[in-house]
């Protein structure tokens, strides 16, 4: 049995301080982040981006950013990646995705571990890329990403190849 404890404290309701999440509309508030998420990316204004995490939130990058595998833990690290990064990737067109398997939901993980999840789509200059963030409640009724993923999913100038089966 492992004797370390788990390095992270997960944001429990406990541990924001939060004591009420009802009348939670998820899309209301992914709809909410995601505008000012994207107002932050398109005027490139690092401070406001690093603004809508939790102090110890995480950016997982999977090629979309970094041309890797990365993850970047806290608000420091994170506006390290954006300096490096959001300018030289072309991040834009940021949409939220509102299909069945991605739409935003409240999810209760235990009673105390609340999130709203919701899917993104955006571009760079060099494909297209689906996000994932996982929000956290505030005492003050805002929320924060814990955790936002990038991931490249389709690269511009070279399209999948498929090959047409014709039937025989």
């Amino acid at each position: 049995m492992a004797t370390d404890p788990f390095p992270q404290q997960l944001p429990t309701l406990n541990k924001l301080g939060v004591t009420d999440i009802s009348n939670v509309s998820p899309s209301e508030v992914a709809t909410e982040w995601l505008d000012a998420f994207s107002a932050a990316i398109t005027q490139s204004d690092v401070g406001a981006i690093v603004n809508l995490f939790l102090e110890d939130g995480f950016w997982k990058d999977v090629i979309a950013l970094t041309w890797d595998l990365r993850t970047f833990e806290g608000r420091n690290d994170i506006t390290k990646l954006l300096d490096a990064r959001l300018a030289v990737t072309g991040l834009g067109e940021i949409r939220l995705l509102e299909d069945p398997l991605r739409e935003p939901i409240l999810r209760k993980l235990f009673p105390d571990l609340v999130f709203v999840r919701f899917c993104f789509g955006f571009t760079t200059m060099h494909g297209k890329g689906t996000g994932v963030v996982h929000l956290a409640p505030l005492p003050d009724s805002t929320w924060k990403a814990y955790v936002l993923l990038t991931c490249l999913d389709a690269l511009t100038d070279f399209p999948e190849k498929v090959r047409i089966q014709l039937p025989s």
